[in-house]
């Protein structure tokens, strides 16, 4: 299902079923398929990132918050609370893997990704909304017609919770795999806010628990970079993705921060 959205740039998106694809997963994450080569810093000059509104990168995304944390913050080229994102609360649910919400970007061409880095704020001044964990996968779905819902997402690693460092500031990380091939688009499952139940202290003799919900602040993000030593398309090669964003709609849910 897709709705209409009227922000600044035209966005794709759609509706994850993130619950049903997560369902597998187990609470506590995988080990991160990542190294940590950089904290703090700002966009690299010596690679292309792919994922830049700038280089004709369109977001996508299946919630945000709404003013300021819309989902084209994610690649707008800015850092700092003000241009993140941040999706919008999930209220009450039954698990924490129906916490999950998507938001990423679509390439303009396909690309080989050697790197990747994303923060809370890179300004420093907020340090909250950065104690879950960030899934990252890859697509190599053809650009052409993509649609989140449908294309095919493969796992690179899970950040957790950006390396335990609370400062939240950027990391920039090189896949431990190497390069990633033919890649059309990158999305990153994280947490919204909300809270769920947990029982995991449940007493069966007395039948008592002392943690019925689990609350979440919901994770924020102001940029996610992804590098690649691939060249980046004229700009007239991008009317084929702005002209699928023109007819693109987000599924968005508002919230209450």
């Amino acid at each position: 299902m897709f709705i209409a959205h009227h922000h600044r740039v035209a966005v794709l998106a759609g509706t994850f079923a993130i619950a049903s694809a997560l369902s597998a997963q187990t609470r506590t994450p995988p080990p991160s398929d990542f190294v940590l080569i950089e904290s703090g810093g700002t966009f690299s000059t010596e690679f292309v990132n792919v994922a830049a509104a700038a280089n004709g990168a369109v977001a996508f995304g299946d919630s945000e918050y709404g003013t300021p944390h819309f989902i084209p913050n994610i690649n707008d080229g800015r850092y700092g609370n003000s241009y993140s994102w941040l999706a919008a609360n999930v209220g009450t649910v039954g698990s924490y893997e129906e916490l999950f919400v998507g938001v990423g970007v679509v390439f303009s061409a396909p690309a080989d990704i050697t790197s990747l880095a994303l923060g809370r704020d890179n300004t420093g001044q907020y340090t909250d909304r950065a104690d879950a964990e960030y899934r990252i996968q890859y697509s190599t779905t053809p650009i052409a017609g993509f649609n989140p819902a449908t294309a095919v997402w493969n796992p690179i690693g899970v950040i957790f919770p950006l390396d335990n460092n609370p400062s939240s500031i950027r990391r920039l990380y090189s896949f431990g795999a190497g390069v990633i091939s033919n890649v059309t688009a990158v999305r990153i499952l994280t947490v919204a806010g909300g809270e769920h139940f947990d029982y995991s202290d449940y007493n069966p003799e007395t039948e008592e628990t002392t943690n019925y919900y689990i609350p979440y602040a919901g994770q924020a993000i102001d940029e996610l970079e992804v590098y690649s030593t691939t060249a980046i398309p004229e700009p007239s090669a991008f009317a084929g993705l702005a002209g699928l964003a023109a007819l693109a709609m987000v599924a968005t849910r508002r919230g209450k921060r």
